[in-house]
């Protein structure tokens, strides 16, 4: 597919895109001035073939998202797994190659439209804040459980981006000292206890040691090389004992970090997303059990809640800075 044309070449109604990028999907969302998606386009992230391989699928979602003649190209917004600052792909640790990709300046020189990038998790929580469960709210934190585990926060109704770009890695925080090792390099990070990767290399682990017990696992993945976090909800959802207590572990490292979340923060919302809120709701209340239980007294008061916008909430996210950005009308 040939990349997306100038927004100079089009005729219609300012047209403002979020593009979502993760470590196994992309989702490309044409998104109006109340946050809703017109027209959403995914795919897969080729991610093993690096930044060039994801840059031309980046661009070939845009040109299927713009189809149609009701929209002029005026603006791209990015929401990137990873470290960004300055419209810079600084590093990811669940996409290889990306070091110092200087990603918006790329996509604006394809597209020829104001290019805005930001973290995956930052957009999503500026989505919340715009359109979505903390809508009206200025201290809010947006954690995002996925392959990969990061926060997006909003202080006084500003994003934090910290120094260098990495606000929000609270995936990196340790929460076992010498802990298992983490795709960063750490040990002990809460993403390798409670991101998908984790669980699912967990799920595999535990499927091989108690074949018998791992029975319902082996049924669903056929070997246990198979097992990922989408097996591993189903056969929770079945009400496996042993994937039960895979997740139950996961939501109980979850919420020893959200009560330090909590506190550092003290968010009026704690907003839970991602691929593995959606599949794994028991996350949720984990959370909000261990905030309550644990938490100080002052922060107790936050509200834990899943995300309203479901997984197109990266995407909503991006397309509001890409818009604001191109100062396009609200």
């Amino acid at each position: 597919m040939a990349a997306a044309q100038s927004g100079s070449s089009r005729t219609g109604r300012p047209l403002a895109i979020g593009i979502d990028v993760g470590a196994t999907k992309l989702l490309v969302a044409a998104v109006d001035a109340k946050g809703k998606a017109l027209r959403i386009v995914q795919a897969a992230t080729p991610a093993a073939d690096g930044p060039d391989a994801v840059v031309r699928a980046m661009l070939d979602a845009v040109t299927a998202c713009q189809g149609g003649p009701d929209g002029t190209l005026a603006s791209v917004g990015i929401g990137f797994a990873g470290q960004v600052s300055g419209g810079v792909v600084r590093s990811s640790p669940n996409l290889a190659g990306w070091h110092d990709v200087p990603l918006a300046t790329r996509l604006r020189r394809r597209l020829e439209v104001p290019v805005a990038l930001t973290n995956d998790a930052r957009a999503a929580a500026w989505a919340e804040s715009r359109y979505g469960q903390a809508r009206g709210l200025r201290d809010v934190v947006f954690l995002a459980l996925g392959t990969g585990i990061g926060a997006g926060i909003l202080s006084g109704g500003v994003l934090l981006e910290g120094a260098a770009g990495s606000a929000g890695e609270l995936g990196h925080v340790p929460v076992v000292a010498g802990g298992r090792v983490c795709n960063c390099g750490g040990r002990g990070c809460l993403e390798a206890y409670a991101g998908g990767w984790a669980l699912a290399q967990e799920a595999r682990r535990a499927a091989r040691a108690h074949p018998r017990a791992g029975r319902a696992l082996l049924a669903l993945a056929g070997s246990p090389a198979r097992i990922d976090a989408r097996v591993l909800a189903r056969s929770c959802a079945a009400g496996d004992l042993l994937s039960q207590g895979i997740v139950a572990e996961a939501g109980r490292m979850l919420g020893v970090a959200c009560v330090g979340i909590v506190n550092a923060f003290n968010p009026e919302a704690l907003i839970l997303g991602g691929g593995l809120a959606q599949g794994f709701p028991q996350l949720v209340a984990d959370v909000r059990r261990s905030v309550r239980a644990a938490s100080l007294a002052p922060a107790r008061r936050v509200r834990v809640l899943r995300t309203r916008l479901g997984p197109g909430a990266v995407a909503i996210g991006a397309a509001d800075l890409g818009r604001r950005k191109a100062d396009l009308p609200a």
